[in-house]
């Protein structure tokens, strides 16, 4: 159980590794003329809450698999929760 925990710990950590927080109007500035202000914020904070990750560490460029990989320690609980509020807002699961 504390080689799980251990993992999980190091694969979250890895998404921020090297990174300073950014405020997300600044990570918006790269794509405000496609989404809102609003909705990148949203969705940072949902995958940060999912997957346990500061939103202000995520990036645009961070690929999915790289969350779900680190959600595998957990026997995926944060894309289940991903998952479910993509359903609740009516889009498909990923």
């Amino acid at each position: 159980m504390v080689a799980v925990i251990a993992f999980r710990f190091f694969a979250i950590r890895r998404i921020g590794l090297n990174r300073t927080s950014v405020d997300l109007q600044e990570i918006h500035s790269s794509v405000a003329d496609r989404v809102s202000l609003d909705t990148l914020k949203l969705v940072f904070r949902m995958l940060g809450d999912a997957y346990g990750v500061e939103p202000r560490l995520i990036r645009l460029e961070d690929p999915l698999k790289r969350f779900f990989d680190s959600d595998s320690w957990r026997l995926d609980i944060g894309t289940e929760k991903l998952n479910k509020w993509l359903r609740d807002i009516g889009i498909r699961e990923v």
